[in-house]
């Protein structure tokens, strides 16, 4: 197979099909063995795509007996491998005791993260231990550490105190469990001792692998010890010469971030020289003056040097290097994935083979939905996040519902989600799901009411229906800290009951196909390994199943992806190949994305334990790169903006740029076709939503609708409106239409007007015949009374009952005034009168907040406001008690009578000593009376219209109706025509 003094380590470049060059280099050491030689050739590689590609080109090859293809992440559960004792769930076990200890510093020392950080840091905690074993590293040497650190600051210190008391009690023994690494460790140590005990005399080949992970160098490591055993590494740089290899690891700070840094490790662990690897095959990369462009621009900084005198031999292949490439910035993400489907599609048009590479996740969906549009399934490798599967989402929904009172927001996802009575008669679900959500749970009751459903069910033929509903919900209460087992067989329950519907038991879908089948599982997990974590919170428990859940990936069922158009991972692109390929998210923190802080131990202190540094994902990124950058055809494609904030570009985008960039007007040049070549995607991109005719703005309405449709009474609070904003007027009286509530929604301004109301009530109700002398006191326990009673937002009540409570003293002697100058005689009281003079019978109606009476039978009129207007706005606008005085003084209101008015004031509840006294003159309200019927006289005009924002109360205000008048298309103070009712 191989020469005896041939190095066995073997390496193809960039450029070039990775499976296709492996096959063909087999087959052409092979060509003089007998057929069924291949058969007993074994194959590792590092992922099943990988393997599943080689197959492929085997097949492609001709007849033949194929090789043993051995995936290495699964040599740990091969039944033909060594097995390694392992017990299913024994990682999830120690995860969940490792939790009960981070949950202990954490009571005792809050300062360092919250308690609902503590699964998270138990997982992280976990890695690092599983980490230790992957890479050997004694136990003993994490208990010793520190004497070398230096001053470490307090957070530092107390984290290794705490790792050094867990160090104490890690299991050592042989049989320990061991994590997924570990675990691979053990299974290559395992066959490493029996490949020395006896050397297999056939080929041994490890394929695509850069080695970075401890267990994978470790059987590169025990394949170069056999007779025929070799390795061939992918994308691996040639035209680096020996200065560049030194410059990678040259000083105190080796450059983790270059895209060969992992190969320079791997070569001073398996004691070979970068400068002696082998080519597999001498198939030539697809551009090799691409390659050595690439590998310029990415060369180590100490000898980025070599830009200035070995740059200029790019000029004359300078074009042929850049042939191939185009350059996108696109001005957003979403932008992003338009142009990057359409190149996509572009290439399935033209019968080609294409592939996004990308490790964004948000980019691959964005992609997705987008080829979705036509038609398109890709062949996506990473498969849906179990998250945004309909089980899932289902389960965390009950999560929420579980965590305290029930949200109205979350009820209502709940009842109208797929999964929800899917066992039962989902129509009649639907149809009372439908009455409540609009009889009740639009109402402005921010939680669920059992109560309040069980009277609605009564009136409306539901009651099996809402006992069904609360016997479900109620199946998630239960004691906070309990065992997870506890909280896990609360949720499924829960969960069981509401998806088969009333019929109790029913055949529902929730843990059908293979999305319900991994939810199970995780919950399966939790109940069977629960016990280690000891009893804890429901908020603990919520935390655990949302991180589970999210570590899983789930194949939606009808997957038929059209295996011409592939998004992959960067692990998958590695040895595979197409003919169009497209780097997108080439923004710094996506391609690459920064190592993830570790809570647990800083940069020195892994170095010192002898742990890599988790730098080095950088460098794998940076090969990647290198690797997409070679084909034929590339996309390099990033956006410029990530929401509202700009991004930075890729690092390797800046230096391909930048030396580029000093090329002069050659690689100006060159730079302007890549980016004129990526800007072809998105200028289509750009122009796929524009329309194909241009729909003119609708105008400003001003709607004149017949004099008879128009209204024949007027409310004394609603002259406002109709001076303010006429449209609104139109839509709520001629249209009738009511604005809907939002299901959940948060008090507004009119809510917390009407409790001060009722408070205000209350008090005079009973303090109607005196004042006590404890008037401020007891104000202010109606007010905390009242306010807790009807209103439903727990919060806003507090809130305003605390506010009430501080003008409490003030409020009271401002009464004492006013009882000074008349006796509280009507609250709430109703009043009509007929309004003379114009050409159809119209009337004015209005409801006074307090009518107060003196001996001489004079009346005072107060309104009670949460905000007060201000001297222009009372001035102009506010028309309410002027108005009141005017129907008082003609006996309009029921029970009151005829009274001359002699005070008029609006009273302020939101600070102390707030209030507008009007006047109450008989010429300033005849003025008042004169205008406003010459108001209604305007409207009852054939050509007046109801004009939309005449006068807002502020521009950015948003109106009821303002989606109705299609506000947006005109803007405040546009021109307006009053026409038809269309």
């Amino acid at each position: 197979m191989f020469a005896p003094d041939e190095s066995r380590v073997f390496a193809l470049p960039p450029g070039v099909d990775f499976a296709e060059e492996l096959v063909r280099g087999l087959v052409a050491r092979m060509h003089d063995r007998p057929p069924e030689a291949m058969a007993r050739v074994r194959i590792f590689t590092n992922t099943r795509r990988a393997a599943r590609r080689f197959e492929e080109v085997f097949a492609a090859a001709g007849p033949m007996v194929l090789p043993q293809i051995k995936v290495i992440p699964e040599m740990a559960t091969d039944p033909a491998g060594p097995l390694v004792p392992h017990r299913e769930g024994a990682t999830l076990s120690r995860q969940f005791a490792l939790l009960q200890l981070v949950k202990t510093l954490l009571r005792r020392r809050p300062d360092l993260a919250p308690l609902e950080a503590g699964f998270d840091l138990s997982q992280s905690l976990l890695a690092l231990l599983d980490e230790m074993q992957a890479e050997t590293v004694p136990i003993a040497r994490l208990i010793n550490l520190g004497g070398d650190l230096g001053d470490l600051n307090a957070h530092r210190e107390t984290t290794l105190r705490f790792l050094k008391i867990i160090a104490e009690y890690v299991d050592t023994t042989p049989d320990a469990p061991l994590g997924g690494d570990a675990r691979l460790r053990a299974s290559v140590a395992a066959l490493a001792a029996a490949w020395a005990a006896a050397p297999p005399p056939d080929p041994v080949i490890v394929a695509g692998s850069t080695g970075s992970r401890a267990a994978i160098s470790a059987l590169m490591a025990a394949v170069l010890t056999l007779p025929a055993g070799a390795i061939v590494l992918p994308g691996f740089d040639f035209d680096l010469h020996r200065r560049g290899w030194q410059a990678i690891d040259d000083g105190p700070s080796p450059r983790f971030d270059h895209p060969q840094y992992g190969f320079h490790s791997l070569a001073s662990r398996l004691d070979f020289d970068p400068g002696d690897v082998a080519r597999w095959t001498e198939t030539a990369p697809r551009s090799p003056a691409r390659n050595r462009m690439v590998s310029l621009a990415l060369r180590a900084a100490p000898v980025t040097d070599e830009w200035i005198t070995a740059g200029p031999a790019l000029g004359p292949e300078l074009a042929d290097a850049c042939a191939g490439l185009a350059w996108l910035d696109a001005p957003t993400g979403r932008h992003e994935a338009a142009a990057v489907a359409l190149a996509l599609r572009d290439a399935l048009e033209h019968g080609q083979r294409s592939v996004l590479i990308t490790p964004d996740g948000i980019l691959a969906r964005r992609v997705t939905a987008w080829l979705n549009r036509w038609g398109i399934v890709p062949d996506e490798s990473a498969g849906t996040p179990l998250p945004l599967t309909p089980p899932a989402l289902f389960l965390s929904l009950l999560l929420e519902a579980g965590g305290g009172a029930l949200a109205t927001p979350d009820f209502i996802a709940i009842l109208k989600h797929p999964l929800t009575a899917s066992g039962a008669d989902r129509g009649q679900h639907m149809h009372h799901v439908r009455q409540l959500e609009r009889d009740r749970l639009r109402s402005g009751m921010p939680y669920v009411d059992w109560a309040d459903i069980a009277a609605w069910a009564r009136h409306n033929d539901a009651v099996e229906w809402a006992a069904w509903l609360r016997v479900s919900f109620a199946m998630l209460s239960g004691a906070d800290v309990a065992p997870l087992a506890d909280h896990m067989n609360r949720h499924r329950a829960a969960a069981n009951a509401l998806a088969s519907g009333p019929e109790t038991d029913a055949a529902h879908a929730i843990w059908d196909k293979e999305a319900g089948r991994l939810c199970a599982r995780v919950l399966d997990a939790i109940g069977a390994e629960g016990a280690a974590a000891g009893p804890v919170t429901g908020a603990d428990y919520r935390a655990i199943v949302k991180r589970l859940i999210a570590a899983e990936r789930a194949r939606l069922e009808g997957y038929r992806p059209d295996l011409r158009i592939a998004i992959w991972g960067q692990l998958e692109a590695r040895v595979q190949s197409a003919d169009l390929v497209i780097l997108g998210g080439l923004n710094e923190g996506v391609w690459p994305s920064q190592p993830p802080p570790d809570p647990w131990l800083n940069r020195e202190m892994r170095r010192a334990l002898g742990l890599s540094s988790p730098d080095r994902t950088i460098g794998l990124a940076a090969h990647d790169f290198q690797q997409g950058i070679a084909n034929e055809r590339v996309i390099l494609s990033r956006s410029l903006r990530d929401g509202t904030a700009p991004t930075v570009a890729s690092r390797w985008l800046t230096r391909l740029d930048n030396l580029l960039g000093g090329l002069g007007p050659v690689g100006a040049e060159a730079l302007a076709d890549m980016r004129a070549r990526g800007q072809v995607f998105g200028d289509l991109a750009e122009e796929i939503d524009r329309p194909t005719r241009i729909v003119p703005p609708a105008p400003r309405p001003a709607p004149a609708p017949p004099i008879a449709a128009r209204p024949d009474t007027i409310s004394a609070t609603e002259v406002e409106r109709l001076v303010r904003d006429p449209y609104a007027v139109y839509a709520t009286r001629i249209l009738r239409l009511r604005p809907m509530d939002p299901p959940g929604r948060d008090p507004s301004a009119l809510d917390r007007g009407i409790a001060l109301h009722r408070v205000m009530e209350s008090f005079i109700a009973e303090t109607r015949t005196h004042m006590p002398e404890d008037a401020a006191a007891l104000f202010a326990e109606i007010a905390a009374r009242v306010l807790r009673d009807t209103v439903p937002w727990p919060a806003a009540a507090r809130i305003w009952t605390a506010r009430l409570a501080r003008i409490s003293d003030a409020l009271m002697a401002d009464e004492a005034a006013r009882r000074d100058r008349a006796q509280p005689f009507r609250q709430e009281v109703m009043g009509r009168i007929d309004i003379p003079g114009l050409i159809r019978p119209m009337a004015l109606t209005a409801k006074a907040d307090r009518i107060d009476r003196d001996a001489d039978g004079r009346l005072a009129i107060y309104d009670y406001k949460s905000s007060l207007p201000t001297d222009k706005q009372e001035r102009i606008f506010s028309r309410q008690l002027p108005l009141e005085a005017v129907m008082a003084a003609r006996g309009g209101f029921e029970h009151v009578g005829k009274g001359a008015v002699l005070h008029l004031e609006l009273i302020g509840l939101a600070e102390a000593h707030q209030a507008v006294v009007m006047s109450a003159a008989q010429d300033d309200l005849a003025d008042v009376w004169r205008k406003f019927t010459d108001l209604l006289a305007h409207f009852l005009l054939p050509d007046t219209g109801y004009a939309a924002r005449l006068y807002p109360f502020r521009s950015d205000t948003q109106g009821d109706y303002d989606h109705l008048a299609r506000r947006g298309e005109w803007q405040d103070g546009a021109d307006y025509v009053p026409g038809p009712v269309s």
